[in-house]
């Protein structure tokens, strides 16, 4: 009875040890990507412009993975993502807007439609509006659709 249990437990070990080790499939990965396990918390080029989330579950999932310092450009990924630096990222902003890797903390709004004076020195990713456009509670509008008081 003791050499069937260990024959079971040799050959559990076995079946495992195969499973795991055809659970990573070969990967064609794009150049500036290799393989690699990257989470839903990553910055990638669809969500610089967010604030980090703070609380995320990082699950990991086996994929292409960009070169350091290089992010998944908007709508790719897997074995067809296109890695690029931030500057080049085509990054999903509202209607009348567009993304700044270096913006003012404060924009031009209906209520202050001459903005403040200075800029602080700091630098903040985020969308802003196009010229032509204040923004009015989330959205850009032109001045002259701001309602009155």
């Amino acid at each position: 009875m003791g050499f069937f249990k260990l024959s079971a437990v040799i050959l559990l070990a076995f079946l495992q040890w195969e499973v795991h080790s055809a659970i990573l499939p070969d990967l064609n990965c794009p150049p500036l990507s290799s393989p690699g396990t990257i989470s839903a918390c990553e910055r990638n080029c669809s969500n610089i412009a967010e604030p980090p989330v703070e609380a995320c579950i990082k699950i990991a999932i086996y994929t292409c993975k960009c070169d350091e310092g290089l992010l998944a450009q908007t709508r790719t990924s897997g074995e067809s993502v296109k890695c690029v630096k931030e500057e080049d990222c085509n990054v999903p902003c509202g209607p009348n807007q567009h993304y700044e890797a270096c913006a003012c903390s404060s924009q031009l709004t209906c209520e202050k439609p001459n903005g403040p004076q200075k800029c602080d020195k700091r630098c903040y990713q985020k969308c802003v509006c196009n010229k032509g456009y204040v923004l009015s509670g989330d959205k850009c509008v032109k001045l002259t659709e701001c309602k009155k008081p």
